[in-house]
């Protein structure tokens, strides 16, 4: 027979099960929005300068090889 004991053990695991899995959606929601936001960063400073001022500088960073070593490992290039 189940007693009173069997029935609240179930019900604490049930509620372990509960939090757990709230937590780990709560998780999974920060890390998306982080990757979300991170992919966003990476295409706006990979995106062509518009502005005069940005060429201008854009145009003085083309000389530095570190500067094309970054923007070579972080903006991806695509075939046309």
């Amino acid at each position: 027979m189940v007693t009173l004991k069997d029935i609240l053990i179930l019900l604490a695991v049930l509620a372990a099960y509960g939090i757990v899995g709230r937590m780990d959606y709560d998780d999974a929601v920060r890390h998306e929005e982080f990757m979300r936001t991170r992919r966003l960063e990476q295409e706006a400073s990979c995106a062509p300068a518009t502005t005069p001022k940005r060429a201008d500088t854009a145009a003085a960073a083309t000389h530095d090889p570190l500067v094309q070593a970054v923007i070579a490992r972080d903006c991806p290039t695509s075939r046309l």
